[in-house]
């Protein structure tokens, strides 16, 4: 049984395939954020209301042209 309450996730800009390896992790799309959460965290990133928050612009504007693309975004 796995106690881990925390993980660690990326969010990958599907507007950039490729292989970006790093050590032992390969991603096939750009990563552009790396994350530490735990529940649904990972995915909420991408909703309206986590969006206008301006905690991290860099990460927000990203995930704006992301959505504007119309490009599906890989899951986390």
């Amino acid at each position: 049984m796995n106690n881990n309450r925390f993980y660690v996730y990326a969010l990958l800009d599907p507007r950039k395939p490729g292989r970006y390896e790093y050590k032992d992790i390969c991603f096939l799309y750009e990563p552009f954020y790396i994350g530490k959460g735990c529940g649904d965290r990972a995915k909420i990133h991408f909703e309206k209301g986590e969006i206008k928050r301006n905690y991290n612009p860099y990460k927000n504007n990203k995930i704006k042209k992301i959505m504007a693309s119309k490009i599906e975004p890989p899951p986390p």
